[in-house]
């Protein structure tokens, strides 16, 4: 029991190590590492989102017979498409930033 609240207590002063750290590291534009996190994480989510809606306006919809209702889709998967690739690339350049801070600042 000792040696677990001895672990429980190390984490807690890691945890709270890293979240000043973030505060307190700052990236090219200024912003803080908490902040460059908080955008990676809303940006993984908005694509994971717009992802699901362009696999459902590009997929394939097949009818039975010419009675079925047709299903049109009423997204421009094409323009979808890129704005996915846009914010991808914004990901992967936040990404390699937040990495490059992380190997170069002390906690």
């Amino acid at each position: 029991m000792k040696e677990m609240d001895r672990a429980h207590k190390q984490l807690q002063d890691l945890i709270c190590r890293i979240n000043e750290a973030n505060i307190r590291i700052k990236g090219k534009d200024g912003r803080s590492m908490t902040a460059m996190l908080a955008e990676r994480d809303v940006l993984k989510s908005r694509i994971g989102a717009l992802r699901e809606i362009y696999n459902e306006a590009a997929g394939n919809m097949n009818r039975y017979s010419r009675s079925e209702i047709k299903m049109v889709s009423t997204v421009d998967a094409k323009a979808l498409h890129k704005q996915i690739d846009k914010l991808s690339a914004q990901l992967r350049e936040l990404d390699i930033e937040i990495q490059s801070l992380n190997f170069s600042s002390e906690l």
